[in-house]
C-alpha cells in the first residue's frame, strides 16, 4: 500500500504482522478487559469530582493533554505499548469521566445509557471471541463496517435533519418528545408529580 503518511509505513505494517502472528484471542481479551478497569477507574475519579462539586478541571485537562501526547509517542514507538497502554488508559478516563458528568448534568440519563450500552456491546463480543462464536473472517469484517456504517449514516443523517426542524422517526424517545412538547416548565413538574 502506497501511502505519504509517515506513521503508516512500511515498517509498522512488518511489526503488525509480527505481532499480529504472536498475539492470541485469550490474550487480547484480558488486555482489553485490563485496559477497560484502568479507564472506568480514571473515568470514576473524575466523574466523582464534578458530581461532588470538587475541582476536576485539572485532571480533566491532565486526561486531554497527557493522553493526546502519549498517543503521539505511540505513533513514533509502537514497540512502547505495552507500557504507554495502561497509561493512555487512566488518561483518557480522567478526559472522559469529567466530560460525561458535565453532559449527564445537563442531561440525565443520558451518559448512563451510553456506557451501558457501550460496555454491554463490548462484554458480548468478548465472550464471543474469546468462546470462538465469533471467528473474524474477511465476510464478517465486511459486514460488520457495513452495518456500522449504515448506522453512522442514518444518525447523520438526523443531525443534518435536525438542523431544520426535522427527525427519523423512532430515534428519538417518547420522553424526548414529550419534554419538546412541553413549553411550561412548571407544568412539567406537575405533570410528573402527578403521575408518582
Amino acid at each position: 500500500m502506497r501511502t505519504t503518511n509517515p506513521i503508516l509505513n512500511e515498517r509498522v505494517f512488518t511489526d503488525f504482522e509480527r505481532a499480529q502472528s504472536q498475539m492470541t484471542v485469550t490474550g487480547a481479551v484480558n488486555k482489553t478487559l485490563l485496559l477497560l478497569a484502568l479507564l472506568t477507574a480514571g473515568a470514576t475519579w473524575t466523574w466523582h469530582l464534578v458530581v461532588s462539586g470538587g475541582n476536576a478541571m485539572p485532571w480533566f485537562w491532565s486526561g486531554m493533554i497527557g493522553g493526546l501526547i502519549v498517543i503521539l509517542v505511540l505513533f513514533s514507538k509502537p514497540t512502547w505499548s505495552p507500557l504507554l497502554a495502561p497509561i493512555y488508559a487512566v488518561l483518557e478516563g480522567l478526559f472522559v469521566g469529567a466530560a460525561s458528568a458535565v453532559v449527564e448534568i445537563q442531561y440525565s440519563g443520558i451518559v448512563m445509557h451510553a456506557v451501558g450500552l457501550t460496555i454491554g456491546t463490548l462484554l458480548c463480543m468478548l465472550i464471543a471471541y474469546r468462546s470462538g462464536i465469533i471467528r473474524a473472517t474477511e465476510k464478517f469484517k465486511l459486514g460488520l463496517v457495513a452495518a456500522t456504517g449504515a448506522i453512522c449514516l442514518v444518525y447523520l443523517v438526523d443531525i443534518v435533519l435536525s438542523l431544520f426542524g426535522l427527525s427519523i422517526p423512532m430515534i428519538h424517545s417518547s420522553s424526548s418528545r414529550h419534554r419538546n412538547q412541553c413549553s411550561d416548565h412548571h407544568r412539567c413538574r406537575a405533570e410528573s408529580g402527578a403521575g408518582l
